[in-house]
């Protein structure tokens, strides 16, 4: 057999994330967010086969930013499982009607005006929309990961590695790709995934489906 598709099935993966992700009545749409999460799993395992072979070294650093982005993504959505299964989003009970500004004044010399906001209350909250910035706030403030800060970190340096998907996002001289992707960021994803793979959160054991983040169980502060 080809050894780039000796790889574990979807049905595998999503087996595994059925021990952890269950519908509740703060999220259902569970069955699709373990589709979703066990084509990543997949694709990364692909990636790392790919990545112990002989290749460019242009080539290396760009399959490692798409593991970085890819498993980022995989971070990001079972966060995202976490933070709403547990009701730890913030909601918002009233929503904008209208928004009406007067004509403006000069006051000491600074053009000053008031602005009326017309609101209504929801008879059902609605959820505010959360950006990974914001679940990672959440994740931080209720220790999800323990309370080792060094972890956020982590993460929120992960956080700004997957925004290069934008090429443009530019912030300095040498601030492209072949700087800000190698051997360093590669094991700082794989770490990442690890915490939450790893956790009690899943009852099924990992270690024969996530190899390809290390060979042994690691030894991490489990989801409380």
């Amino acid at each position: 057999m080809d050894p780039y598709w000796d790889i574990n099935s979807v049905g595998d993966y999503s087996g595994f994330f059925s021990s952890g992700i269950e519908e509740s009545e703060h999220f259902e749409h569970t069955y699709e967010l373990k589709k979703n999460l066990s084509y990543s799993c997949q694709y990364l395992e692909f990636l790392s086969m790919s990545l112990n072979g002989e290749i460019h070294a242009t080539l290396r650093n760009q399959f490692i930013k798409t593991f970085v982005i890819t498993g980022m993504s995989v971070v990001e959505s079972i966060l995202y499982y976490v933070i709403k299964s547990r009701n730890l989003h913030k909601t918002e009970k009233h929503e904008l009607i209208a928004k009406y500004t007067a004509n403006s004044k000069i006051v000491l010399d600074e053009r000053i005006w008031t602005e009326t906001t017309l609101l209504r209350e929801l008879k059902h909250p609605k959820e505010v929309e959360m950006h990974l910035r914001t679940m990672l706030r959440i994740t931080e403030k209720n220790q999800l990961f323990g309370a080792d800060h060094n972890t956020y970190a982590q993460l929120n340096k992960l956080r700004k590695l997957r925004n290069k998907i934008h090429l443009y996002i530019i912030d300095y001289r040498l601030d492209h790709d072949f700087n800000n992707f190698g051997e360093e960021e590669h094991e700082l994803i794989k770490e990442a995934m690890k915490r939450i793979i790893y956790s009690r959160m899943f009852r099924c054991p990992p270690n024969k489906l996530f190899k390809f983040l290390i060979p042994n169980p690691p030894s991490v502060p489990p989801l409380p």
